[in-house]
């Protein structure tokens, strides 16, 4: 089986850092590319579409509902999970309505990633 090919997106670099280092040495994952913006991440999919991208969902520029929805209508395979600080119930379902799999918090730790990252490319949804 290949390796899952994952983007991450947000606008916070040390974040998109920390997710890279928790994922860099995990199995059958790899970083195909980051993005501080929906509009970029967007863009990046045009070059390198990934299998699954890990979404903030405040973002400047394009926020991650905005992308989500893009990237779903073009890209209807790609899997998206929302990680995000926000546990207000009308952003959770902005995000799932826009197109996502899943929504992680983002107080989550590694463990929690990997399984919603799995769950998610086994055709599951995952709420945290």
């Amino acid at each position: 089986m290949p390796n899952i090919r994952i983007a991450v997106v947000d606008d916070h670099e040390i974040v998109r850092d920390g997710i890279k280092i928790l994922l860099e040495d995990e199995p059958g994952m790899d970083i195909v590319f980051e993005a501080e913006n929906g509009k970029k991440a967007v863009n990046n999919c045009k070059e390198d579409t990934p299998d699954l991208i890990i979404m903030d969902v405040t973002m400047p520029e394009m926020d991650g509902i905005q992308a989500t929805k893009i990237i779903k209508d073009k890209y209807p395979d790609v899997k998206i999970l929302a990680l995000t600080m926000l546990k207000e119930d009308q952003h959770i379902r902005k995000m799932i309505k826009a197109g996502a799999s899943g929504y992680l918090l983002k107080s989550s730790g590694k463990e929690e990633l990997i399984k919603a990252i799995n769950k998610i490319m086994d055709g599951q949804h995952y709420f945290s």
